[in-house]
């Protein structure tokens, strides 16, 4: 089931998305392991390091998540101007608790202090890991792993 498909077919019961309980059931309807967990950043590195993506509950300055986007993040100098501006930006928000809002990321793969996520309305994006730790606190680290049952798991793709 595409995603879209799946939203239209299970609504969230809150217009500004599912809560951690609603993904849970979610996941495991379509026949996913899905466990919710407290979990610090090595804890994230060992699941990643097993093969299992990690859903992280964040609370983060809107302007990166949000649907519309300034121009020129491919042209060299336009995209520094560009990005340099959205970090600023980011940064106000952040520091006056101003437009921040809550979100997920899938945290699919890690290399020295970068997290690599998956971010609904983005795409794949990098992180710090300093970044990432302080946009979890308000959320005490709240995480879902996931993973197939063990079942699927070892039955051969023909």
């Amino acid at each position: 089931m595409e995603g879209d498909e799946l939203y239209h077919a299970h609504p969230p019961a809150d217009p500004a998305g599912y809560s951690m309980a609603e993904l849970l059931s979610l996941a495991r309807g379509q026949g996913l392991l899905a466990s919710p967990v407290a979990m610090p950043e090595p804890g994230l590195v060992e699941e990643l390091e097993s093969g299992r993506p990690v859903l992280v509950a964040v609370r983060l300055p809107s302007i990166y998540v949000q649907q519309r986007s300034l121009p020129g993040g491919d042209i060299p100098l336009l995209g520094i101007a560009r990005n340099t501006l959205i970090d600023r930006a980011g940064r106000v928000s952040e520091a006056g608790e101003l437009a921040m809002v809550a979100h997920y990321l899938l945290v699919v793969g890690y290399e020295d202090d970068r997290f690599v996520v998956v971010e609904p309305v983005m795409g794949y994006r990098t992180i710090s890991a300093r970044r990432l730790a302080r946009y979890r606190r308000f959320f005490d680290d709240a995480s879902i792993v996931f993973s197939v049952p063990e079942t699927a798991a070892s039955t051969p793709v023909s």
